[in-house]
């Protein structure tokens, strides 16, 4: 399917199915799916002896090649029961190449001290410089994002999968689909769907 590179943690169940639904819909991948770990890096939750993996990096699949790694790190926790997932992604690409000079020419503003003045107007000058630049290129990039989307969004396909989303938004708000009948205040039993949900 492409949404799935095959090295998850257990069985997949309704709610993963959910998510490689949006994945396929939306052009993506699930990152930490796609490269081989010990299960102590692939599982992100701990609870009475079970373990089972929720934590999931949705990327596009043209952005998969810039993701090195994806784990979870067993040693680091965010509360007693959650391990910490974790992406490296390379620096491949024109936004991400302005957008980390950018942030270096920011670290060399904050980190001036006692240089002269023409040397902090320099400096001021080249973060202004990349800051520009680098905005530039974040705009470009959500522009040619946003209008792939659109007109995926304009296809019969993607018109299709806009539907089937909202079904299954609908279906799991429902409380309903595991009861057979219910008791009204005279107790007797209703079958009929429409009466339950009165």
């Amino acid at each position: 399917m492409g949404a799935y590179g095959g090295f998850g943690y257990g069985v997949i169940n309704e709610e993963g199915r959910l998510i490689l639904e949006f994945a396929i819909a939306h052009d993506l991948v699930v990152a930490n799916s796609f490269f081989k770990k010990k299960n102590t890096q692939l599982a992100t939750y701990h609870s009475g002896g079970y373990s089972t993996k929720i934590d999931f990096f949705l990327l596009r699949k043209g952005d998969l090649r810039t993701c090195k790694d994806c784990k979870v790190l067993p040693t680091l926790t965010c509360s007693s029961q959650h391990r910490i997932l974790v992406t490296n992604l390379g620096t491949q690409g024109r936004v991400q190449t302005k957008v980390a000079l950018k942030q270096a020419r920011f670290r060399e503003l904050t980190s001036f001290r006692g240089c002269t003045l023409a040397d902090k107007n320099s400096i001021e000058k080249s973060y202004k410089e990349a800051k520009r630049a680098a905005k530039i290129a974040v705009t470009r990039a959500k522009d040619k994002v946003y209008g792939d989307l659109y007109k995926r969004l304009d296809s019969k396909k993607g018109a299709n999968n806009i539907y089937r989303r909202a079904k299954a938004r609908d279906r799991r708000r429902r409380d309903l689909d595991n009861i057979k009948y219910i008791k009204d205040e005279i107790s007797q039993s209703i079958v009929k769907e429409d009466k339950i949900r009165k």
